[in-house]
């Protein structure tokens, strides 16, 4: 934690939070004081007027020359891409690829651990492709020595009602013209009616439908060939962090499926309930995905830039916490509160971090970034992120609902941002507890439940437990949490409250407007 000036004999008070109102003022006209243009001198007397011309008689009309019809436009290609050639081969001459052999998937599920997902560029929006967001990426040159091209479609349920079907959903597929023949690999998790529709310039060397039992296919010029739902290991309907919560594993399947095929694959696309794709699914799709910037992680709060709302910063303790206001700043001397910037997802962990805001939500690991009064994702699942010193700690869920999976061995250290999107992993240790709330203090591990009346003890140091500490008077909804010299900070339903972090001894309490908030990262005034 960065040092902070303590609060010293807070005696229990009660202090409505206020609204802070800042007149942002108004953006100058830009059409206002413009010099005029440069003209003739207004003040120069006028030219004589010359005397009107003869007016000449008209000339015949021509006739109307029949018009031309209109040329068919040319398709305009995208911009540094060259247009695809198909196959110089015919689909009946074409071989179909031998049946897969059997992958070992002790070696392809990813462990459990915070990892970046991807990267690829963000994904583009295909309203007929999914009932609910798409996913997808291309990467490029990923069949240059390959004699065919890997395109995988994975949704977890069909959303196409088809006539004559009952209890299974469809989707479709159309498959367009390709540098070299495709490889199509489908995979649900729920029995899917897949509907192949190739144009005539497409060629199809490969069918490969793995999921539940029921998987249907219809359309397709080679014999597909029915998977197991396990024969790439896992099911994945999306790269993103939020698509792999509830179940999903997309990293566990890609590495499946190029480890039965033995190449890459040069696009994905998937999402819950699949509709209609379209193979490729753009013609010239970005493939580099842009890198987070490298900020300066020496910074403490006091080097932000909180812009409208840096008198905060006179505050000997202020907040950061996620409203449906914003990123809101509370100052507990005065009960002033600021928006800082947009709310971010539904989160319930926050970390000042240099002089960036870290917190875990829906999407995984994202930080607020005071420079670009923006978020930023970085693709990382956690379910709680804390700093210590240099370094970020990072808990990790494996499945939202496996608590298994969320209690032991599931805190991660790493050399700030940059080890973290590299997955060096520095220390990995088991506080022996359910850690849904985390925070770092003098050496110790403060972790908490979403409610609860105590907070655990963990000494990092020695690696030893050092028990709970009770919470004076306190047993509800820990939606914040933040451990500060020696004081714990929480929030709760109904205001702000203050407790000593040896004895648990409640110092202040601080009401608050009933609005929802979620997340706390506390800083003081510099001395």
């Amino acid at each position: 934690m960065f040092p902070r000036h303590p609060l010293m004999g807070l005696a229990v008070v009660c202090l409505a939070l206020t609204a802070c109102n800042i007149d942002l003022g108004g953006l100058p006209d830009p059409g206002a004081d413009a010099p005029a243009d440069p003209g003739e001198d207004p003040m120069a007397p006028d030219a004589p007027d010359e005397p009107d011309a003869p007016e000449e008689p008209d000339a015949p009309e021509e006739p109307d020359a029949p018009e031309e019809p209109d040329a068919p436009e040319e398709p305009e290609e995208p911009a540094d891409c060259a247009p695809i050639d198909p196959p110089a081969i015919a689909q009946a001459d074409i071989e179909p690829i031998d049946p897969l052999p059997a992958v070992d998937c002790d070696e392809m599920l990813e462990p459990i651990r915070p990892y970046r997902h991807g990267p690829h560029p963000p994904s583009i929006p295909l309203d007929a492709a999914c009932g609910d967001r798409v996913s997808n990426y291309t990467i490029a040159g990923a069949a240059d020595d390959a004699p065919y091209e890997v395109h995988v479609v994975s949704v977890y349920e069909g959303r196409i009602d088809l006539p004559g079907l009952v209890g299974i959903g469809g989707a479709e597929v159309v498959i367009e013209r390709t540098a070299r023949p495709v490889v199509l690999v489908l995979t649900a998790n729920d029995p899917v009616h897949w509907r192949l529709r190739p144009t005539a310039d497409a060629r199809i060397a490969g069918v490969l439908v793995a999921g539940d039992d029921g998987q249907q296919i219809e359309g397709s010029p080679v014999p597909a060939q029915r998977l197991e739902r396990d024969h790439f290991c896992a099911v994945g309907y999306g790269w993103e962090v939020d698509h792999n919560t509830g179940g999903g594993d997309h990293r566990s399947m890609i590495r499946g499926i190029r480890a039965a095929l033995g190449q890459t694959e040069s696009s994905f696309q998937g999402c819950y309930g699949g509709q209609q794709f379209t193979v490729p699914y753009a013609a010239c799709p970005e493939t580099e995905a842009e890198e987070p910037a490298a900020l300066d992680e020496g910074l403490t709060p006091a080097d932000a830039d909180l812009g409208e709302c840096a008198f905060m910063a006179q505050e000997s303790l202020y907040c950061a916490t996620n409203s449906q206001r914003g990123l809101e700043l509370l100052g507990l001397d005065t009960g002033s509160r600021c928006v800082v910037g947009p709310a971010a997802g539904s989160m319930s962990t926050l970390t000042w971090f240099g002089d960036a805001i870290y917190a875990c939500d829906e999407t995984g690991l994202t930080r607020f970034r005071f420079d670009l009064g923006a978020w930023e994702p970085l693709e990382v699942p956690c379910a709680s992120v804390a700093a210590d010193g240099g370094d970020l700690l990072v808990s990790i869920v494996g499945h939202r609902f496996d608590l298994d999976l969320m209690r032991l061995g599931n805190v991660f250290r790493y050399a700030g941002a940059a080890g973290l999107l590299a997955g060096q992993v520095l220390e990995q240790f088991d506080p022996g507890v359910l850690v849904e709330r985390l925070d770092v203090d003098r050496g110790i591990l403060y972790s908490a439940r979403h409610a609860t009346d105590h907070l655990e003890r963990f000494d990092l140091d020695r690696g030893v437990d050092l028990g709970p500490v009770m919470l004076e008077g306190y047993d509800d909804w820990i939606h914040g949490m933040d451990v500060i010299d020696g004081q714990i900070v929480v929030q709760g339903r109904a205001g702000i409250y203050i407790f000593d972090a040896d004895d648990g001894t409640r110092l202040a309490d601080f009401a608050m407007q009933r609005v929802m908030h979620m997340g706390l990262a506390c800083a003081a005034a510099e001395p």
